[in-house]
């Protein structure tokens, strides 16, 4: 489904579970699979993409060095269960005898920002889904969310300075807005 093309955050929105199994199902190549699970994951910014190096991931440290908008660095923790995932992907780009730094390739050096949405395109082709970038980011925010991360600790992670704009991003479905509501007012036993 592709969605309405509107200016601001209303463009965007959170690809549902079976959007991301499906895409999960369907992307294979290894730097389009990578960059997928880097959006879902850490909900990264387009232009962060192409700033991340090799000497950013921090394995011993479990952590992920993002410089981020105004040239600003954050540092993201990496879940033990995706370590295996960025190893891997380091091993496959030594394979492709990838010689320079940044993570996210070309065979000729750094990714334009240009590059990887041809390589986005190439992933909507490929999973049949209709996202962006932003998608991905958005969908990392409601997932965190919907799993119940603080909000406080997702606007730090996708390098946020308003908590206001952290909340524009939370895309959870009429379903999930029902549920949530429903089980605070059923913890509300003590007022019958």
């Amino acid at each position: 489904m592709i969605p309405k093309a509107t200016k601001g955050d209303e463009a965007h929105r959170a690809l549902s579970i079976a959007e991301i199994k499906q895409c999960l199902k369907k992307i294979n190549h290894p730097l389009y699979r990578f960059m997928y699970l880097l959006g879902i994951e850490f909900g990264f910014r387009l232009e962060e993409y192409t700033r991340i190096e090799v000497s950013d991931v921090d394995l011993k440290r479990n952590r992920l060095r993002i410089q981020g908008k105004g040239n600003k660095f954050r540092f993201i923790p990496i879940a033990k269960r995706i370590i295996p995932r960025f190893e891997s992907f380091l091993k496959q780009r030594s394979l492709d005898g990838i010689k320079h730094e940044y993570l996210p390739y070309s065979k000729t050096g750094k990714s334009t920002e240009k590059t990887l949405e041809r390589y986005f395109q190439d992933m909507r082709r490929i999973s049949e889904v209709f996202f962006t970038s932003h998608d991905l980011r958005v969908t990392f925010t409601t997932l965190y969310y919907n799993l119940g991360c603080d909000i406080l600790v997702i606007s730090k992670m996708l390098g946020h300075k308003k908590l206001e704009t952290t909340l524009t991003y939370v895309k959870p479905t009429e379903k999930e807005l029902e549920d949530r509501f429903l089980n605070t007012a059923e913890g509300l036993l003590m007022l019958s």
